[in-house]
């Protein structure tokens, strides 16, 4: 890993000091996060890549620097890249590198190297509460990927398109259950309809998987002890197929007995329609982790959506941009049992987001790598006791708006419900509302523009510490080369493996 970082540290000089056409974008940001308790509120940390400290009491200042592609380019390779560095300091004291990343395209396909900022799945990311399987809660984990960025048509007419990608990434060393672990992931996603069309088909699948290591635990009951492999190389076709490993020896009674590390995933479906003054995309994301799916057990499981934006072509001072309504619901998870004698192929009691082996689960950095609404022991008033995700049957009401103000003030806000029962191991009831306001407003100087921002959020109820927090900041951003409206990035990220 750290001959990668040299390598990407190298290439992003070498960009710096080759301009040319290319456009350069740099960002300061200083902040501080303030709170009536000791921890960030609920929707001032999720979804923000790990940018967001977990104590309140804290300043933030970030700096980057990134160029996208060329989008008139006459060569046949196309780069860019991008950095963002971050420090913490007051309650919490950190330095970390949240971004760092080389990108290549060719034609339709990209390949890329480094940390950067993604979602994954068929989803409204402009306002969602995030993608259930990857919805960017933890620090952007380092990857190498190739992939296909972009719905590409199959034939000139454009009717059918598809885009994906195939990645493998690293885990970080710090986790208590294995070292070395790795990530691996994959997605391919198709669309019927032209780009233009009125009316657009999505359909598609991601799946994840955690594998390889060295199991730091002993656990007579897994036959896993400190120093034994938790997988090789060699296995990487039984990863990639999520081939069962029953009638081989496997390191662990866990893999010989199921399939060789934690696989997971959604699949998706979606639809969209394109009116004369807006835009509708309704998605559905079914989730699977040990088959039950497969055998439609757990199907009412999933997250549900619909997105709006809005064709603001009028000169009205205040306009809606967009409004998101999702709902998710984590209850069913194929049943309390994993298999009955009666019923050989309910698979159920997923469990989600944990594993027997990766006991640190579906996590990295020690934050949700996918929905925020499935809580950690840590972030909770009172845990049960169980593994690390001790709260994942979950159904959970959302609902997001953004709107503007003169094309230079933006308000953003959002408030869920969700009903918490913990898991079927430790079953409990809590309740919880979080909502969340934000005020961002743009000045353009000669210098470059600023981006003055307020953000407030509150929790209430009996899942989280009843909390009030507050986010003062101001970003300036500025380029080598025309300086872009940044103010309509929304703050998503760049690449992003949805619709």
């Amino acid at each position: 890993m750290k001959i990668l970082y040299k390598i990407l540290f190298f290439l992003i000089f070498l960009c710096q000091t080759s301009f040319g056409q290319r456009e350069y974008f740099l960002t300061t940001d200083l902040s501080a996060q303030l709170g009536s308790n000791t921890e960030t509120s609920f929707w001032l940390r999720a979804n923000q890549f790990g940018a967001a400290p977990k104590l309140a009491q804290t300043g933030v200042f970030q700096m980057g620097s990134s160029s996208n592609y060329l989008v008139q380019s006459k060569n046949k390779i196309n780069w860019g890249y991008g950095f963002n560095l971050i420090g913490f300091g007051g309650a919490e004291n950190k330095l970390f590198i949240q971004e760092a990343y080389f990108k290549a395209k060719w034609k339709a396909l990209e390949i890329y190297g480094g940390r950067r900022k993604e979602i994954q799945g068929l989803v409204d990311t402009t306002l969602s509460s995030g993608s259930y399987i990857w919805s960017g809660n933890a620090l952007p984990m380092p990857k190498v990927e190739i992939s296909i960025p972009n719905f590409t048509p199959l034939r000139t007419n454009g009717l059918l398109s598809l885009k994906g990608n195939f990645a493998h990434g690293w885990f970080e060393n710090t986790r208590s259950d294995a070292k070395n672990m790795y990530l691996h992931q994959k997605s391919l996603y198709f669309r019927i309809g032209k780009e233009n069309q009125k009316m657009k088909l999505y359909g598609g699948f991601n799946h994840q998987a955690q594998w390889g290591g060295i199991a730091q635990f002993t656990d007579s009951t897994e036959k896993v002890y400190i120093g034994s492999s938790l997988g090789s190389f060699k296995d990487i076709g039984n990863i990639v197929l999520g081939k069962s490993q029953a009638e081989n020896t496997a390191t662990t009674a866990n893999d010989s007995l199921n399939r060789i590390g934690n696989h997971l995933g959604t699949v998706d479906i979606g639809f969209e329609l394109n009116f004369s003054k807006l835009t509708m995309l309704l998605y559905r994301q079914s989730i699977f982790e040990d088959g039950s799916l497969f055998y439609l057990n757990n199907i009412t499981d999933g997250l549900n959506g619909i997105g709006l934006k809005f064709k603001n072509n009028n000169t009205k001072a205040i306009k809606l941009l967009a409004i998101n309504f999702e709902f998710l619901n984590t209850l069913n998870q194929g049943g309390s049992h994993f298999d009955d004698v009666n019923f050989p192929n309910i698979r159920g009691n997923d469990n989600y987001f944990n594993n027997g082996i990766a006991r640190e689960g579906w996590s990295y950095n020690k934050d949700k790598i996918g929905t925020p609404f499935i809580t950690m022991k840590n972030e909770i008033i009172e845990s049960n006791g169980g593994r690390y995700f001790d709260n994942n049957r979950v159904q959970a009401y959302y609902f997001s708006f953004i709107s503007s103000i003169k094309d230079k003030t933006k308000i953003i806000g959002s408030v869920s419900f969700s009903k918490n029962y913990g898991t079927y191991i430790m079953i409990k009831k809590d309740n919880q509302i979080s909502y969340f306001i934000g005020i961002e407003k743009r000045f353009e100087t000669k210098v470059g523009i600023f981006e003055g921002y307020f953000r407030m959020a509150n929790d209430i109820g009996t899942l989280l510490e009843n909390n009030v927090g507050i986010q003062l900041g101001i970003k300036r951003s500025f380029g080598l080369g025309e300086i872009k409206n940044l103010f309509n990035n929304n703050g998503n990220p760049t690449h992003k493996h949805y619709f």
